[in-house]
């Protein structure tokens, strides 16, 4: 499983199954439904929409992609906002995404890519919308194993703990701002090194992640769940040589609530070094030190931030 942040258009994305914001008739809309229908084939995906129209709010149904990269397009008809029903309209949101989840894992689907579904002329703040889509979304990987990408076009609308905002302000300012380097040694041209990719060649890593495992008590799986990470990295590892992303690392540091010094070591075994220049792993370290090892809290924030996020590997 992994969650993904993104705020790009989800037709960019590889996926099998892309999510449309429909309405209730499938009729070719604005916005994102009419990117889809226009990219798809509109004529196609009109005849294809007629088939199945109408649906109940919160249904889903799923057509071809047509034209699209993805084999699917899931059509889910998410709610209009109503202040007077809003736990009602809540409900209704949260099942379109549950629905649409278990409509993909039908069709064998194992990556989608979803908008903010009823943030648009359909009324709900965005930042409402993205609560809703997270909690579904996360209550559906919990049981099951798939790629999920959520696209915020605007980062500023993801609606994080007005608690934990307040407290770590001081992170936020300095995540936000300009991060002057303490380590004047380190190459300057490395400073965005959580994309950076290391071939394994041997099996030092995964010996050390094993142990880590056995001594933390969780099973391979939550280990990899709580990562934000594909569980197809459990046949990765046991199969050498493979690349392995700094990024995945720190993620599995962080599901195994390692210390710092740990977390150092699981980084050498693998090829990295920290980087105390690097805005993303000094938040890392802040993270591990204050002993916060929610990966989606952390992805939050960094995607908050427009920095690069944790996991997400698919």
């Amino acid at each position: 499983m992994s969650f993904n942040l993104v705020s790009d258009d989800i037709l960019l994305y590889d996926v099998d199954a892309i999510v449309n914001a429909a309405n209730v008739r499938l009729a070719c809309g604005g916005g994102i439904c009419g990117k889809i229908f226009a990219k798809a084939g509109a004529y196609e995906l009109t005849l294809a929409c007629n088939n199945l129209a109408p649906i109940r709010t919160s249904d889903a149904v799923i057509t071809k992609g047509f034209n699209l990269k993805a084999k699917y397009i899931i059509h889910a008809a998410g709610p209009v906002y109503s202040f007077a029903n809003a736990k009602i309209c809540a409900q209704l949101l949260y099942n379109t995404y549950q629905n649409a989840l278990k409509l993909a894992k039908e069709n064998d689907a194992k990556s989608i890519a979803f908008p903010l579904i009823s943030s648009g002329i359909y009324g709900y703040s965005k930042a409402e919308a993205y609560s809703i889509a997270k909690r579904s979304i996360l209550d559906f990987l919990a049981g099951s194993d798939m790629c999920v990408y959520l696209s915020i076009l605007d980062r500023k609308n993801v609606d994080m703990d007005k608690d934990f905002l307040g407290q770590y302000s001081d992170l936020f300012d300095e995540l936000k701002g300009t991060y002057e380097s303490t380590d004047k040694s380190t190459d300057m041209n490395e400073l965005n090194m959580l994309a950076q990719k290391c071939d394994i060649k041997d099996d030092s890593f995964s010996d050390l992640l094993d142990k880590k495992i056995q001594i933390s008590g969780f099973s391979k799986n939550e280990v990899f769940k709580n990562a934000n990470l594909d569980v197809s990295f459990l046949t990765m590892f046991a199969n050498p040589p493979y690349t392995l992303t700094k990024a995945s690392v720190f993620a599995l540091a962080i599901s195994l609530k390692l210390s710092f010094p740990e977390t150092l070591e699981l980084l050498k075994s693998a090829g990295f070094k920290f980087l105390s220049n690097s805005k993303e792993e000094v938040a890392i370290k802040y993270f591990i030190d204050n002993k916060i090892f929610d990966i989606n809290l952390i992805n939050e924030v960094f995607f908050t931030c427009d920095l690069a996020t944790l996991g997400g590997a698919c």
